[in-house]
């Protein structure tokens, strides 16, 4: 295969490059002597890549050779795309996330409020408030859980108030000498002893 035909092939191969920056090329490859079916194997195994160490300079400053330089550097188009459609999608469901987090958050939030409106210790109710904000649910069956522990927290507390209030309206009482209410213990024996005196003098003349 001559240095004509190899040249026709290198043309038909890279259209982008002018036939006389082939010709060195064509020329290198004729001189091993292939034949035609070896002629066209070499042609089809070349690139651009390839070839620049038998162009000319000024060829490399063409556009095709520049293209080809800066696809070596640059990510294609379509990975730079794939790349930016991830980074927002993982944005999204970043956003998504603490978005369902806060909306998960307010509603618990408010089905405990509803639980503890019904206890009567204001004290109770604004701790287990603000304890709520600092707790962390694995599941929603483990908040059900202190939900339901709270609901029993808060008919005990009721009931410990109304035994309270019992107490304080109606206060448990002891037989006591009407005489003596209110009288110190020291005083009430010393009314004893003038009464016992009283008692031994009875009926004498002194």
């Amino acid at each position: 295969m001559n240095q004509e035909e190899i040249l026709g092939l290198l043309t038909e191969k890279f259209p982008q490059v002018n036939p006389a920056h082939l010709t060195p090329l064509a020329t290198s490859l004729a001189a091993q002597n292939p034949d035609s079916h070896q002629g066209q194997a070499l042609v089809a195994k070349l690139t651009l890549e390839q070839i620049k160490d038998f162009v000319p300079q000024e060829a490399l400053n063409t556009e095709a050779f520049a293209h080809l330089a800066s696809a070596a550097l640059t990510p294609s188009l379509e990975q730079l795309i794939q790349e930016r459609v991830a980074r927002e999608v993982e944005t999204l469901e970043q956003r998504l996330s603490k978005f369902e987090t806060t909306q998960r958050q307010q509603q618990r939030y408010s089905q405990l409020q509803e639980v503890l409106s019904g206890c009567e210790d204001q004290g109770f109710r604004q701790q287990s408030l603000r304890d709520f904000k600092r707790m962390q649910f694995a599941s929603a069956d483990d908040f059900a859980q202190y939900l339901q522990q709270k609901q029993q927290d808060v008919q005990q507390t009721n009931q410990l108030l109304a035994n309270r209030n019992l107490y304080l309206q109606h206060p448990p009482h002891y037989a006591k000498d009407p005489q003596q209410t209110g009288v110190s213990s020291s005083v009430a024996t010393f009314i004893q002893l003038q009464q016992g005196e009283s008692i031994a003098f009875k009926g004498k003349e002194v």
